[in-house]
């Protein structure tokens, strides 16, 4: 859309005024466990010609750690079972949005974490960074299985990307 959304220099988030995808009321994130939360989508008839077999991408990052990047993984404990688990940033890997069926209009869609989230009690009052993309192609994999939520050098030719700054814990 042409606007600088955020500023990290000066800490300012949301500056188109925008942020319309993911509703915030509906993220649960618990330590070690995967999450959910509820994306709003729009789809234009136009662009959804526009995408490989009708499919776009979802892909959501959450910074657990608070470090200033997306990039990291958290090995979590064991579980009953005693298998461990690891929780990356790249909290939601390319789930396909099936445009061509949902149709025209805006769809409220039910979105699961691919795997367990890291969200640290100990981190709790600190404000976090979290990012929703919605593109024609599946993101960028830096660590080969999962991104950073760089993107491409080549942009994306559709979708959006909307970056929330959390005011600190979500409670489900």
């Amino acid at each position: 859309d042409g606007l600088n959304n955020i500023e990290p220099a000066t800490d300012k988030a949301d500056q188109d005024k925008a942020d319309d995808g993911l509703l915030l009321s509906t993220l649960t994130l618990n330590h070690c466990q995967t999450g959910n939360m509820r994306v709003v989508v729009s789809i234009d008839t136009t662009a959804a010609a526009l995408l490989p077999n009708g499919i776009g991408y979802l892909n959501v990052w959450l910074d657990s750690n608070r470090d200033g990047d997306w990039a990291d993984r958290v090995e979590c404990p064991q579980s009953a079972t005693g298998a461990t688990s690891t929780a990356l940033e790249h909290i939601v890997i390319d789930q396909q949005v099936n445009a061509a069926a949902l149709g025209a209009g805006l769809h409220t869609i039910n979105v699961n974490t691919t795997g367990p989230v890291a969200w640290p009690a100990e981190l709790a009052g600190k404000a976090v960074w979290l990012r929703v993309t919605l593109s024609e192609r599946p993101a960028n994999k830096p660590f080969t299985t999962f991104g950073d939520g760089r993107g491409y050098d080549d942009p994306f030719r559709l979708g959006e990307t909307e970056d929330y700054l959390l005011p600190g814990r979500i409670d489900p």
